[in-house]
């Protein structure tokens, strides 16, 4: 007798991950895909994001989507034990498939269920029984939510951050309180960005530093990662160990300065792109972009512009469930400096949350932040 997984493979592979998380004691995984799926390599990421053995695999069993007749004779060439038990999962595949996996597996020993989008549980369909809903307990973490999409990540090591959670509020506190003084320092600082800051570079401006709450090295020099960590990842960090400290999660569900790319088929790749923070909590995908302001003075460009075009373009590849937040120290108004009305209404229309400098002008709440982010749509 063995305990057999069906999963069914479409768009959206994730909630076959949870299920596949979730169940124990499953003996061989029955998957169901078809040669569209296949071109996008669909099985094979939720074969790697669950790290299922190749002998406990069966398939994948590639039907026509829109045939009952093919489904029902691709099944029926499988080979099976008389007493074999089956745990089928619908919530993916095409409508037809569902009805034809269904209709084949109602007659064997069988349970029927689906996951509901946005929710951490299963629905059992069949047989009929009184307690139809059971929670899925599991949480996955950051690799295997990002794997379940074909998407590599740079999660090989924790991330370092370059400063402690208070040395992240004594930033924002100076930025607030000398917010002309710390961007002309921070301006004059961009061109050593890639390569450090001596006093012998330029006397004048390293008596500026001296006001900033980031101390030089012993030798009289910013390091480029200071440099880097002054002109703006400095508001990353604070980002990060807000909800990090809030939601109490370890490095495995939150990542900052994390990079990404995507697989698309075989060896063809998206370009890589780079997220300010970016975790998983209750098996949602929060991605969020962290920016003190929104206007670039070298290029003339809009940056919450590119920001929210950048998060609604990725957004496909991180789920129907993913969610997009971006944080800005910029407050509302008309000037290019400011959030303009137009950005919150391009924002809604893109799914996409903005917390903006207005949130922090009375002090910085860490756990009034974790709940904005985590009511985004």
């Amino acid at each position: 007798m063995a305990r057999i997984l069906v999963s069914l493979i479409s768009d959206q592979v994730i909630p076959n991950l949870f299920v596949i998380k979730e169940l124990e004691g499953i003996d061989k995984h029955l998957i169901i895909s078809t040669e569209y799926m296949e071109r996008s390599a669909k099985s094979k990421w939720l074969i790697n994001a669950a790290n299922l053995p190749e002998r406990h695999i069966i398939g994948p069993v590639i039907v026509q989507e829109d045939s009952l007749v093919d489904i029902g004779e691709k099944l029926g060439n499988l080979e099976f034990e008389d007493n074999d038990e089956f745990l089928v999962n619908l919530t993916g595949g095409t409508k037809i498939m569902a009805i034809g996996v269904h209709d084949f597996f109602r007659n064997r020993q069988s349970q029927i269920f689906y996951v509901p989008i946005r929710k951490n549980l299963y629905r059992k369909i069949f047989p009929q029984v009184k307690v139809k809903e059971t929670d899925i307990s599991y949480r996955v973490n950051l690799r295997e939510y990002l794997t379940s999409y074909g998407i590599r990540a740079t999660l090989d090591s924790e991330y370092t951050p370059q400063t402690t959670y208070e040395e992240a509020v004594s930033l924002l506190n100076f930025f607030q309180g000398s917010k002309d003084a710390f961007i002309s320092v921070v301006n004059s600082l961009r061109k050593y960005r890639n390569k450090g800051f001596r006093l012998s570079d330029d006397p004048e401006l390293w008596e500026q530093t001296k006001r900033l709450p980031i101390a030089p090295t012993a030798d009289s020099t910013f390091s480029k990662y200071q440099i880097q960590l002054l002109t703006g990842t400095w508001f990353e960090e604070l980002i990060y160990h807000a909800i990090r400290k809030q939601l109490r999660l370890s490095s495995e569900y939150i990542q900052a300065n994390l990079k990404i790319e995507r697989e698309i088929t075989g060896e063809k790749k998206s370009p890589s792109n780079e997220f300010d923070v970016m975790f998983t909590y209750g098996n949602v995908i929060h991605v969020v972009e962290c920016k003190t302001g929104v206007y670039d003075n070298f290029s003339q460009k809009s940056i919450v512009n590119d920001t929210l075009y950048k998060l609604a373009a990725l957004r496909p590849d991180f789920g129907l469930a993913a969610r997009n937040i971006l944080v800005t120290l910029a407050l509302p108004g008309e000037t290019n400096q400011n959030i303009k009305p137009i950005h919150y209404t391009r924002a809604d229309t893109m799914n996409t949350k903005i917390i903006d400098g207005s949130f922090f002008q009375d002090g910085f709440d860490p756990s009034r932040l974790v709940e904005l982010i985590l009511q985004s749509k």
